[in-house]
């Protein structure tokens, strides 16, 4: 399960423990691996959930979402925007910018960040 949240103007990420942190404090391999399993998510679907308690009653409704919208919801551009920022500015060792192609099924993203091992 993958949970972002904004948090104090702080864009927030929720680890698999539980662990909250700040998307700019995650590890150059910990924000490689989250934005690769979001793209794989919005392939295969997130579950959106609503719940309120409004005047009427309680309220709760679920749906699947693809693509544009699961990384949209997933916050993808905050994680890769961060990740690139790194690249960018040198901060990052062992990443590379690589041309990304038009995939069915895919946001074509502006780059691809692939980490190369030190050989």
């Amino acid at each position: 399960m993958l949970n972002y949240q904004k948090n104090n103007n702080a864009e927030m990420h929720t680890t698999k423990d539980g662990t909250k942190i700040k998307i700019t404090d995650m590890t150059a391999s910990h924000l490689k691996n989250t934005i690769s399993h979001i793209e794989r998510k919005s392939k295969s679907g997130v579950l959106v959930q609503y719940a309120d308690d409004g005047e009427n009653g309680p309220y709760y409704d679920e749906y699947v979402c693809f693509g544009e919208e699961a990384l949209s919801k997933l916050n993808y551009s905050a994680y890769r925007d961060e990740l690139a920022r790194r690249v960018k500015s040198n901060n990052v060792n062992n990443f590379r910018r690589m041309p990304v192609t038009e995939r069915p099924g895919r946001l074509a993203a502006y780059t691809v960040l692939h980490h190369f091992a030190k050989g």
